[in-house]
C-alpha cells in the first residue's frame, strides 16, 4: 500500500514538472552611462556604479543587461561598436561588474546625449531580432553639449525603431526640460530624477518594474508563468459608439462593448468595424445538449450545429454516446419525400424510414399531394357538388320535423355551410341532424349573392312560418272557429311548393300533440 502511493505521488510530480510553462522574455535593457568629466564631481560615478552593480545583481534573472558608455575615445565620440562594453545577455551581471571599474570618465569628457541616444538604438536593432524587446535606460548629469538633439534621437529611437527611452537625470546641474521632452517623445512619460546612490537605485526598480511589466504579446513579461494575464481595457471609439479593446491571443481586439452592437449573422457590419459578419462561427447546443457551433454563410447560419466533441454526441447506434444514462435519445430525424415532410424514428440502433407519404394524385384534402405546389388542384371537392333527394320525398317537410329516417343522393345540390360537414354522398341521415331548413325539389329560389342559401318560407300576413321548409312559399287555409270565437288550429293547413307537382295537407286534432296526421296527394 505505501509503495502504491509513492508511485502515485511520484507520477503526479512527473506530470506537473511535464506540463508546459510560459517562457520568461527577459527583455533587453541597454544602459547608457554619462562618461562625461562632470561625473568626476562630488562622488556621482561612484554612487552612480554602485547603484548600477546592484541593480544588475537583482535583477539579472529577469532582464537581459548591457552597458554603454558616452563619450568614447574622444570629447565628443561616440561610436556603437566601441561604445557598448558589455553587450545585453542572460545572466549578464557578473560580466557589467567586471567592466564597471575600467570606465572611469576623463576630465575633457563632452556630453553628446544625441549621439549615444543613435547609436544606443541602431546597436539594439541588431540584437531583437529574435522579437524580444529592447529598452534603453540613459544616465547623465548634465546636458547636450556636442551640437546633437537628443529630443529627436529619442523620438526616432521609440517610434521609428521601436525602443521606449528611459531617461534619468542625476545630480543638479541636469537640464529638466530637455530631459522631460526626452522622455515624453520616448515613450515613457517623464524624466526621473535622483540626487545620490540610494534614490539612483529606486529609480532603476521602478524602470526594470515598467520594463517587466504585462503587455499583451502573448509572452510572460514579467516572469510569472502566466502570459497577459491583468491586461486592463483599452478605451476605444467607433461609428457606433464607445468601447473598448481586450487583449486576446497577443493582440489587442477590435472596438467592442460599451454602445457598440454585437456582431451577428445577417450580412451587416453591425459593430462598425469595415467588417460584415467576420464572426464565422457561432455557438450552439446539439440536439443531445453538447456545445457546438453553427457557420455564418451569406449573412445565414447554415447546417446543423456541429458539436465541440463529437464522441460525446449521441447518435442512433444502440449505445449511450453522451454517457447520461440514456440510449439514442433525441437521435429522430426529419426527412422529405418530394414536398412532404416526415421523421426517421430510430429504433434499436438503427434510422427507420421516412415516414413521409410519397407524392400521388391530388385529392380533396386540402394538402398538396402531388406536389405541384398548389393544393386541391383538379381535384373535385364536395363543395362544388349538389344534393338531390332520392326517392318520393315530400316537396316540404312537417312542423314536426322528419319522424322518418331520410336517404339523400349526392348529385348537383350546392348545400348551406351548415350541412357540409355532415352530408356526404349516399348517407344516411335523420332529422335531428338536419337544420331547420332543408332544400328539396326544383325551383328553389336562392339569395342573390349567397350561393347555397335558399329565402325562408313566409307566412301570409307575413313573418316565417315555423317548420316549413325554406325555400317553398306556404299558403295557409285558416281553419274552423271554436266556441269561444278563436280561430282553431285543427283545420286544415296546404303547404304549396312553387315548381313542385304535389301539395302536402297536415290535418291536426285539438289538443292533440306532435305534428298531426300527414297525407300527400298528388293533382
Amino acid at each position: 500500500m505505501i509503495r502504491a502511493v509513492a508511485l502515485l505521488l511520484a507520477l503526479a510530480g512527473v506530470a506537473r514538472a511535464q506540463q508546459p510553462v510560459a517562457a520568461c522574455e527577459e527583455p533587453n535593457v541597454l544602459i547608457v552611462l554619462d562618461r562625461s568629466g562632470s561625473m568626476l564631481e562630488g562622488r556621482k560615478w561612484e554612487q552612480a556604479t554602485e547603484a548600477i552593480t546592484q541593480v544588475v545583481r537583482t535583477f539579472e534573472h529577469v532582464i537581459r543587461f548591457g552597458l554603454m558608455v558616452f563619450p568614447w575615445q574622444g570629447p565628443c565620440f561616440v561610436e556603437r561598436s566601441q561604445a557598448v562594453r558589455v553587450p545585453p545577455a542572460p545572466l549578464n551581471g557578473p560580466a557589467v561588474r567586471r567592466a564597471l571599474p575600467g570606465l572611469r570618465p576623463e576630465r575633457d569628457g563632452a556630453t553628446p546625449l544625441g549621439t549615444a541616444l543613435d547609436e544606443a538604438s541602431g546597436y539594439l536593432i541588431g540584437q531583437s531580432l529574435d522579437g524580444r524587446r529592447g529598452f534603453i535606460v540613459i544616465l547623465t548629469d548634465g546636458m547636450e553639449t556636442c551640437d546633437g538633439n537628443p529630443v529627436r534621437a529619442a523620438e526616432g529611437a521609440f517610434t521609428i525603431d521601436g525602443f521606449p527611452v528611459f531617461v534619468i537625470g542625476f545630480g543638479g546641474g541636469v537640464d529638466r526640460g530637455t530631459l522631460n521632452r526626452m522622455a515624453q517623445v520616448g515613450g515613457t512619460g517623464q524624466a526621473y530624477q535622483a540626487n545620490d546612490g540610494r534614490q539612483l537605485f529606486e529609480v532603476f526598480q521602478a524602470i526594470v518594474d515598467a520594463a517587466t511589466a504585462e503587455v499583451c504579446d502573448g509572452v510572460d513579461n514579467d516572469c510569472d508563468g502566466r502570459v497577459d494575464e491583468g491586461i486592463a481595457p483599452e478605451p476605444c471609439e467607433t461609428a457606433c459608439g464607445s468601447g473598448e479593446r481586450l487583449c486576446v491571443d497577443g493582440g489587442l481586439s477590435e472596438c467592442r462593448g460599451g454602445d457598440i452592437p454585437a456582431e451577428v449573422c445577417d450580412a451587416v457590419d453591425n459593430d462598425c468595424d469595415a467588417a460584415i459578419d467576420e464572426v464565422q462561427a457561432y455557438p450552439c447546443t446539439t440536439v443531445s445538449g453538447n456545445p457546438g457551433t453553427v457557420a455564418c454563410v451569406e449573412g445565414v447560419l447554415s447546417g446543423d450545429c456541429a458539436p465541440d466533441d463529437p464522441s460525446r454526441e449521441e447518435i442512433c447506434d444502440g449505445v449511450d454516446n453522451d454517457q447520461d444514462g440514456a440510449v439514442d435519445e433525441g437521435t429522430t430525424l426529419p426527412c422529405a419525400d418530394g414536398c412532404h415532410m416526415g421523421r426517421r424514428l430510430c429504433v434499436d440502433g438503427s434510422l427507420t424510414r421516412c415516414s413521409a407519404l410519397p407524392a400521388g394524385d391530388e385529392r380533396c384534402n386540402g394538402a398538396d399531394d402531388d406536389c405541384d405546389g398548389v393544393v386541391d388542384r383538379a381535384a373535385p371537392c364536395p363543395e362544388g357538388r349538389r344534393l338531390q333527394p332520392r326517392g318520393p320525398v315530400p316537396a316540404a317537410l312537417p312542423l314536426g320535423g322528419v319522424p322518418r329516417p331520410l336517404r339523400l343522393r349526392a348529385r348537383r345540390l350546392l348545400p348551406p355551410p351548415a350541412l357540409r360537414p355532415v352530408l356526404r354522398a349516399g348517407s344516411r341521415l335523420r332529422a335531428r341532424d338536419l337544420p331547420a331548413a332543408v332544400h328539396a325539389g326544383r325551383g328553389v329560389r336562392r339569395r342573390r349573392g349567397l350561393p347555397g342559401a335558399a329565402l325562408p318560407a313566409r307566412r301570409r300576413g307575413g313573418g316565417s312560418l315555423p317548420g316549413a321548409a325554406t325555400g317553398h312559399r306556404a299558403r295557409r287555409r285558416p281553419g274552423p272557429r271554436r266556441r269561444d270565437g278563436a280561430a282553431s288550429d285543427a283545420g286544415r293547413r296546404r303547404l304549396r311548393v312553387p315548381g313542385g307537382r304535389g301539395r302536402a295537407r297536415v290535418v291536426a286534432r285539438p289538443g292533440a300533440a306532435g305534428p298531426g296526421r300527414r297525407r300527400w296527394r298528388r293533382r
